[in-house]
This record gives structure tokens, sequence and C-alpha cells, in this order.
């Protein structure tokens, strides 16, 4: 009877340990996925954005936005929006806006900055170049918690 407990006993902790082993490899299976999940959508929106500021003209910035005309003639606007105000949207002058980044990915902050450049030599300016910065987090219940920073920068191919 005494060695019938203690291997009860034996086995209790033993399934224990092992059931939160299970259970934490989980969730970090799910971080994971989530943060996957994030970086590829939002490194696609920051590909679409990249891809027509390097063909826009005219870019001018303003707090929270990029404007500029992109190479079909259109006046664009990227900016923070969407349904909570945490989605990068895209706007056409006289279009609704169009939300790049899925629902579950919760877009903190997004500042542009742009940069001209004067050639010292006279020849005249350099391209502009637009520096985009986020800070983006998963909109997972069991996930979500720590923001990631994500930065690029785009040059201009007009003046």
């Amino acid at each position: 009877m005494v060695e019938l407990l203690v291997s009860i006993a034996v086995f209790s902790i033993v399934v224990t340990i092992a059931v939160g082993g299970f259970a934490r490899a989980l969730r970090t299976n799910r971080q994971a996925l989530a943060l996957f999940s994030i970086n590829s959508n939002v490194g696609a929106a920051i590909e679409q954005m990249a891809r027509e500021i390097r063909t826009g003209r005219n870019l001018s910035q303003n707090p929270g936005a990029l404007e500029f005309t992109n190479a079909d003639g259109e006046d664009v606007i990227y900016r923070l929006g969407g349904p909570l105000g945490k989605s990068i949207v895209k706007e056409v002058v006289g279009e609704d806006g169009q939300q790049l980044t899925d629902n579950n990915v919760i877009v903190e902050t997004l500042t542009f900055r742009l940069y001209r450049s004067f050639d010292p030599l006279g020849s005249g300016d350099y391209p502009p170049r637009v520096n985009i910065l986020l800070s983006v987090k998963s909109g997972e219940n069991d996930t979500s918690g720590s923001l990631n920073f994500i930065q690029t920068t785009v040059s201009s191919r007009s003046q």
C-alpha cells in the first residue's frame, strides 16, 4: 500500500511538471506565431509605402502623416487610421482610405521624417529621403505586451 501511494505521488509530480512545460511551450509558440504575423504584415505595408515613395514627388511631412504625388499622379497620404486609429492607412485624395495592416496588428506609433539634402558643389539638390519609424504589437489577447520597433529609410528617385 505504501509503495502504491509513493508511486502515485511521484507520478503526480512528474505529470504536473510535464503539463506545465507543455503549457509554456504552447504559449511560447503562440507568441512566436504572433510576432511572425506582425513582422510579415507590417513588412508588406512598409514595402508598399516604400515602392510608392521611391517613385513619388512633392513629398511633404505633416505630424503623423506623409503626403506626396505618386507615379500615377494621385495625391497620396499615409497615416495612422482604421477602426481604432491603430492601423496604417493609405488615402488617395477623393477616395476612401485603404487599411494596409490587419486588425490584429496594433500600430502604436507611425512617424515619418523627411530629409532634404543640398549638394555643396552646386549641381542641385539630392533626392529626398524618408525615414519611416513604427512601433507595433500584437492585438492577440495572450500575446500582447511588448512593442516591436521597426525603421527603414527610403530614397525618392525624383526631386
